[in-house]
C-alpha cells in the first residue's frame, strides 16, 4: 500500500519561494484573486499523486498546484472558510500587512460567529 503523504525525493526539504497555480473558481482564487502566487515553503513532505483521482468528486477540492503539479492547496465545498496550504503564510504575514489567508480567515471568523 501506498502512503497518501510521502516524503519528497530523497528526502530533501523544501525551502524557499516557489510559484502556486491557483484553480479559478475556487475559495482561494476568491482570496488572492490570481491564479499564479509566489509562496514560502519550509517541509519535507507532499501528498502522493497517485491519489487525486479519489479526489475528484468528494468534498475535499484540491485548489493550488505546484508547477510540477503537485497539489499544495485545497479546501472544503461549501464551508464558510476551510483552507490547508502546504506552503507557510505566516513567512509572508506582517503585523501592519497580514497574508491574504490570514486576513480573510479573520473575516470569516467575523461573518459566521455566533
Amino acid at each position: 500500500k501506498m502512503p497518501v503523504i510521502t516524503l519528497r525525493k530523497e528526502g530533501k526539504m523544501k525551502l524557499g519561494s516557489s510559484e502556486v497555480e491557483i484553480t479559478n473558481g475556487t475559495r482561494i482564487y476568491d482570496v488572492y484573486q490570481k491564479t499564479e502566487v509566489s509562496e514560502r515553503y519550509r517541509h519535507r513532505y507532499q501528498f502522493n499523486k497517485k491519489y487525486l483521482e479519489e479526489f475528484k468528486n468528494g468534498d475535499l477540492v484540491w485548489s493550488g498546484f505546484s508547477k510540477k503539479g503537485t497539489p499544495v492547496a485545497m479546501e472544503l465545498k461549501g464551508h464558510p472558510f476551510f483552507i490547508a496550504v502546504q506552503y507557510r503564510p505566516e513567512f509572508k504575514s506582517r503585523p501592519n500587512r497580514a497574508h491574504p489567508l490570514f486576513g480573510e480567515f479573520i473575516k470569516a471568523c467575523y461573518e459566521n460567529k455566533r
